[in-house]
């Protein structure tokens, strides 16, 4: 009897100190804070984590083709000049351009034209043609 006493206390003992490492472990591995996480914190992680993810094109530089029409500028073509970030093919048939001026935005589709430069000018390409108020183009400059 004596025996089973010793070993009763024995295995208490172990299990005790194992279910305090155990809770150490999990206080240390979830890093656990007095400060609560709101939805906001979760919000701007989660757009953070995507702008990341889905940043595949990097604009390098940006041109525009003004008029001048009653003594005010007007945009008549923009050129965007972007380079891939990860060498693999990217569907830009979802690919939409955003045009914001401070009252109106504009949302412009791919409309499936494109083209390389060749010797051309940029602003006087033939794709220009093709393209109306509603859409944009490609015109390859190296490939």
């Amino acid at each position: 009897m004596n025996l089973f006493r010793g070993t009763g206390i024995t295995l208490l003992i172990v299990f005790i100190s194992l279910l305090l490492i155990g809770m150490t472990v999990v206080s240390v591995v979830t890093e656990e804070t007095t400060e609560t996480t709101t939805d906001y914190d979760f919000e701007e992680m989660a757009n953070q984590i995507l702008n990341e993810i889905t940043s595949y094109i990097q604009i390098k530089d940006q041109k525009g083709k003004f008029s001048g029409i009653n003594g005010e500028q007007r945009i008549q073509k923009i050129a965007i000049l972007i380079s891939p970030l990860i060498s693999q093919n990217i569907d830009l048939s979802k690919m939409t351009i955003q045009l914001n001026d401070g009252e109106i935005v504009k949302i412009l589709a791919y409309g499936g034209n494109s083209e390389n430069l060749n010797s051309q000018s940029i602003f006087e390409h033939a794709l220009w043609d093709k393209i109306n108020g509603d859409n944009f183009g490609f015109i390859t400059i190296c490939d």
